[in-house]
């Protein structure tokens, strides 16, 4: 699931069910974020789309970087 809201990504951090969290670049170098329910979907290291992806959750824990956008007040 692709997120264009830094407040809805905001939200996702804390859904058990979304395990997998990374903050990304799109094609024209805007933010987003994606995550995902199960490893087996998660493509972010070989998709043509997304550039320099950031895991912000891994295992449904919050990484450094996680808690860094989530503490984040913008």
């Amino acid at each position: 699931m692709t997120i264009t809201s830094k407040k809805r990504a905001k939200s996702c951090l804390s859904d058990d069910e979304l395990p997998i969290a990374y903050q990304y670049n799109g094609l024209e170098g805007e933010a987003l974020w994606s995550f995902f329910t199960h490893p087996e979907y998660d493509d972010m290291h070989t998709s043509p789309f997304a550039f320099n992806a950031i895991p912000l959750k891994v295992d449904n824990e919050l990484t450094q970087y996680g808690k860094e956008f989530l503490n984040d007040n913008d």
